[in-house]
């Protein structure tokens, strides 16, 4: 699934829109082949390493392309039983450009869509 949020620096909240603008968090949860290849053509985004966003076994790494990071994480799962686990995460930034691809949803990203942390989807990297 593809959301979309923005918030300018004048907002007072996060909030999810229908269709992408520039500064605007692309979210995507348990993306879908489709969705995947959807991402590579609509930002020009490189299909092997979103490919690599999905697969279970994928390592941490940074990964550069051009103006844009890769950041490939493991994010903990906390399952209440036994050990926890890890799941891949890929954070991608650049300097009109960020996206989150995991495989399940990611808990601690709902405090930046609560306003729990006051961000701005609308700043510039260097």
């Amino acid at each position: 699934m593809i959301s979309y949020y923005f918030k300018s620096l004048r907002s007072k909240t996060m909030r999810q829109v229908d269709e992408y603008r520039s500064g605007a968090w692309v979210l995507v949860e348990r993306p879908t082949t489709e969705e995947i290849a959807e991402l590579s053509r609509r930002f020009s985004l490189d299909l092997g390493n979103l490919e690599d966003a999905v697969d279970e076994d994928e390592m941490p790494r940074l990964v550069r392309d051009g103006g844009l990071s890769y950041v490939y994480t493991r994010h903990v799962l906390k399952s209440g039983e036994n050990d926890p686990s890890t799941s891949p995460a890929l954070f991608i930034v650049g300097p009109d450009l960020f996206v989150t691809i995991s495989l399940r949803p990611l808990p601690n990203l709902n405090k930046f869509l609560t306003n729990t942390i006051d961000v701005a989807t609308t700043q510039r990297t260097k």
